[in-house]
């Protein structure tokens, strides 16, 4: 295969390749042996056809294959071994089609970006914070975990309910005078203030007593997803069966149930955790800070075709209408200088990341993804193995991949850059 490169005018670059025909009818020859070998055609005994015979039926559509072939081999050369990235769809030209005793010949054009320098991590502007954690909150976070293992009680000194409290409730529904059974629940219960039910209905009962009834009605929303409900007006009737409080249990019974030795080595593990998680949400707020000027405040010539493609599918996915509606493929003035303004910032963002990872050896490897995966799935709980079936399709793992560069190259800048250092407390009013 010989390979030739080529700037054309404006943005555009084309990559030519060549196979010879011996190569080719190499590769057209071992294909019919290999059909010859396996094939069934009445008449020929197995492995006997003659290869004219094979050539005859089978011979169009292996050239169409190893031409089909050729043209990813094309790709992939220029993807991994020359390094191009196209920015529009690239045009396929192929001058010399595949014929036997012939070789082929074609053609990528596409546009690319031309030579940039890239931002100086001087340029970027940020703080670097460093957290320390206060009594105070650590307090708070001892007290929460006091109360969250401790025991529900039947009131005692006060009658009426509040949030926070566990209800017990029977409750029935009703359209005009008719009961729907469906809606009849004899004991129903949740925590008050948890948003578990109609607002209206967790309104009327706040501040009810026990054996206190109550009466409600709403009318549900046109979209609501039970058909039984759908722009119904239902009237809810019911009676508070059991209030129970929230009991906190002492720091001896908490430690009991916890895997800290003592008082000390929880609160000293509560303080980590929390130092953790603010140091890590500070990181994404840098690396999101970065990743903004990086794009936005970058400048160097961009292809108009890459821009205006770029733009289109912005605009196609913002108004990306449900089914059974008509689209509707009018866009705003404002809306259309919206979208080429960011399709501009993600091209030059892409192009930085590409170069920058280039020029400073960055790559993303199989560790890398698995590593990431794995942090998702921690959170993923119930979902998890449908992530990983998700994360196996290679669009969306392509996706992951290019994500994981974003942010290498991104710390990297980080760890380049000169940033402000400042000192930040975590209190109770940052909860």
């Amino acid at each position: 295969m010989e390979v030739s490169r080529q700037d054309l005018e404006g943005f555009t670059q084309s990559v030519s390749f060549k196979f010879g025909a011996g190569e080719m009818d190499q590769k057209f020859n071992k294909e019919l042996s290999q059909i010859k070998s396996k094939v069934k055609i009445s008449g020929f005994r197995p492995g006997k056809v003659p290869l004219k015979v094979i050539k005859q039926r089978y011979g169009a559509g292996v050239i169409n294959d190893l031409q089909s072939d050729a043209v990813q081999e094309c790709w992939r050369h220029m993807i991994n071994e020359l390094k191009l990235v196209p920015l529009s769809q690239p045009d396929l030209d192929v001058s010399q089609p595949l014929r036997p005793g012939r070789g082929l010949e074609l053609t990528f054009s596409f546009e690319v970006i031309p030579p940039f320098e890239l931002p100086e991590p001087s340029s970027l502007k940020g703080e670097r914070a460093t957290w320390t954690v206060s009594e105070e909150r650590v307090n708070h976070e001892v007290e929460k975990l006091l109360d969250l293992h401790g025991e529900w009680i039947d009131l005692k000194r006060r009658k009426k309910c509040r949030a926070g409290d566990l209800i017990m409730i029977s409750l029935k529904g009703f359209e005009g005078e008719e009961e729907i059974e469906a809606l009849d629940s004899p004991e129903e219960k949740f925590e008050l203030g948890q948003q578990r039910i109609i607002p209206e209905l967790e309104k009327a009962i706040t501040g009810l007593k026990l054996e206190e009834a109550f009466s409600v009605d709403y009318l549900f929303p046109d979209d609501h997803p039970n058909d039984l409900l759908t722009g119904k007006q239902i009237r809810f009737e019911g009676q508070i069966n059991g209030i129970q409080e929230k009991k906190a249990v002492g720091i001896d019974a908490l430690l009991e149930k916890l895997p800290d030795e003592d008082e000390s080595a929880l609160r000293e593990r509560l303080s980590q955790e929390l130092k953790t998680q603010k140091d890590q949400e500070s990181q994404v707020e840098l690396r999101d800070a970065v990743a903004k000027q990086l794009r936005e405040n970058s400048e160097f010539e961009l292809p108009p075709k890459a821009v205006e493609d770029q733009a289109q599918s912005r605009l196609h996915h913002q108004h990306n209408h449900t089914e059974g509606e008509e689209c509707d493929h009018n866009h705003s003035e404002e809306e259309e200088a919206e979208a080429r303004k960011s399709a501009e910032a993600d091209l030059r963002f892409e192009a930085i990341v590409r170069q920058y990872s280039q020029t400073n050896n960055i790559s993303v490897g199989e560790s890398d993804f698995t590593g990431r995966l794995l942090e998702m799935l921690r959170s993923a709980g119930e979902y998890g193995m449908q992530m990983i079936q998700f994360y196996q399709q290679p669009a969306n793992r392509e996706r992951l991949m290019a994500s994981l560069l974003d942010d290498k190259v991104i710390d990297s800048y980080i760890e380049a850059a000169t940033f402000k250092s400042v000192d930040r407390e975590l209190g109770v009013e940052e909860e």
